[in-house]
């Protein structure tokens, strides 16, 4: 939704980021002051209040135990293969 703000006598306009990706902090001052958050229309950054923390902590060791084995399985075919 774009803003149809007016600032008198605008003398400066100040941007920063947030922590939050994608999202803009906008302050313009002079006679008078506006301050908005700006951020896209569909916040595909942020998370759901009822996100599965525990599913993604899950996923992550999954990963990490199939890396290890991947690893291990080609480091013991490498080497039965040296010995053929």
């Amino acid at each position: 939704m774009p803003q149809q703000q007016q600032v008198l006598r605008l003398r400066a306009v100040s941007v920063s980021p947030t922590v939050l990706e994608s999202t803009t902090l906008v302050l313009a001052y002079g006679a008078d002051l506006f301050f908005s958050r700006i951020s896209p229309a569909l916040h595909f950054d942020s998370l759901q209040s009822d996100f599965s923390y525990g599913l993604l902590v899950v996923a992550l060791l999954a990963l990490a135990i199939g890396t290890w084995f991947a690893g291990y399985s080609s480091q013991q075919a490498m080497l039965k293969a040296k010995w053929q």
